[in-house]
C-alpha cells in the first residue's frame, strides 16, 4: 500500500488530542510571554528606562515584581500542568535530552570560563550568555529529537 492512499478519515483530526493541547500550551506561554514583555516595556517606557529590559540597568520596581511573579509562580504552575497533562512519551523524551544535553554543556561552560576569567584569558563569566547558551543547547537538541 503506498502512503499516499492512506487518509484520515472524514472530520477526524490528525493531531492527538495530547498533541493538540501541547500546541495550545506553547501557544498560550508564547502569548504571555509576548504579554508580559509588551507589560514590561509600558512599565518601564513610563519611568523612562526605555531599553532597560535588554540591559544591565536597574528595573523599575514594579517591573522587577511583574517578571519574578513571573518566573517563580507562573511558569513552574505552567510547567507542572504542561508534564502532567500536555505532553506524550516523545516530547517528554526529546524534552529530557536536551536538558541532559545543555546541563553537561553548564557543568562544563560555566566552571571554564569562571577559570580562564581569573586567569585573566577570558572577561568576566557573564550570568545571562551562559543562560542563554544552556537554554540554545536544549532547544536545539529537543528540535532535532522531537522532530528529526
Amino acid at each position: 500500500m503506498d502512503l499516499k492512499e492512506i487518509r484520515m478519515p472524514e472530520g477526524q483530526d490528525a493531531y492527538a488530542p495530547r498533541e493538540k493541547l501541547n500546541r495550545n500550551v506553547l501557544l498560550a506561554c508564547q502569548i504571555l510571554a509576548g504579554l508580559s514583555a509588551l507589560a514590561a516595556f509600558m512599565i518601564e517606557r513610563s519611568a523612562g528606562n526605555e531599553g532597560s529590559l535588554i540591559s544591565d540597568s536597574a528595573l523599575s520596581v514594579p517591573t522587577a515584581i511583574l517578571l519574578a511573579i513571573l518566573w517563580v509562580v507562573i511558569l513552574p504552575a505552567i510547567a507542572v500542568f504542561w508534564h502532567r497533562k500536555a505532553i506524550d512519551e516523545q516530547e517528554e523524551a526529546a524534552f529530557r535530552d536536551g536538558a541532559y544535553f545543555a546541563a553537561y554543556a553548564f557543568l562544563v561552560a560555566a566552571p571554564t570560563w569562571w577559570i580562564l576569567w581569573r586567569g585573566g584569558l577570558a572577561p568576566a563569566p557573564d550570568g545571562i550568555a551562559i543562560y542563554l547558551l544552556f537554554m540554545v543547547i536544549w532547544t536545539l537538541v529537543w528540535l532535532k529529537k522531537k522532530y528529526m
